[in-house]
């Protein structure tokens, strides 16, 4: 009777894995837009379900970007104007393709690299009878278990938007620490050719007080 409670709970869990992975998909990628242009992506999305759409400008410029969000419709939900980093959510009640659109339209030399996390997540009721089936049929001794690893699913799940939220923040300030490495240098270098071609100046200058042009002879 024990080892049948815990091949139940093995079983369960297997099965919340395997639930989770229809009823949600996520993914994250890193995307260059070129000085000028506007690109738009689309993500389909299943009825009763949950888009989230998450974006950082991680290079390039003042780290800013236009962003417009059409939901299933075609109607516009959100449009930010250059912004650094944001994050909607799209409710739809139906099935169908929901778009987003980058614009580097204002910039005409820089580029910007944008980091881009999409998750969906589908809520429905129906997808969970048969955990529910398997859930009451474990014995009670073991159904503390089994409601544990629904939770650290769910934490998981949360763990794993953070820490995508975290990437890209770190993508982003490694970037800027990467371009101080280069313009620190840089300024030192014409401060210090500045300073040189000041001082040869005031020389100059000062020599010159102390020099008689008038050629007078005696």
């Amino acid at each position: 009777m024990r080892r049948d409670g815990v091949s139940m709970i093995f079983r369960s869990f297997l099965f919340i894995l395997y639930a989770r992975s229809l009823l949600a998909f996520e993914t994250s990628f890193t995307y260059r837009l070129e000085a000028g242009r506007e690109e738009c992506f689309f993500q389909d999305v299943p009825k009763d379900s949950t888009t989230e759409i998450e974006y950082q400008v991680i290079e390039g410029g003042d780290m800013d970007i236009d962003f417009s969000l059409y939901g299933v419709n075609g109607h516009v939900i959100r449009t930010d104007r250059r912004q650094a980093d944001g994050m909607h959510t799209v409710n739809s009640d139906k099935e169908g393709l929901v778009q987003f659109c980058f614009g580097n339209t204002f910039s005409r030399v820089t580029e910007k690299i944008v980091f881009i996390d999409i998750g969906v997540n589908r809520d429905d009721d129906d997808s969970w009878t048969t955990f529910d089936q398997i859930d009451d049929s474990v014995d009670s001794d073991f159904k503390p278990v089994a409601d544990s690893v629904h939770r650290v699913t769910n934490d998981m799940e949360k763990v794993q938007r953070d820490q995508d939220h975290i990437r890209g923040r770190e993508a982003r300030d490694r970037h800027i620490v990467e371009s101080n490495l280069f313009r620190i240098p840089m300024w030192s270098i014409v401060n210090c050719l500045v300073l040189i071609l000041t001082t040869g100046l005031q020389v100059y200058f000062v020599r010159r007080l102390f020099i008689d042009d008038r050629g007078i002879k005696t």
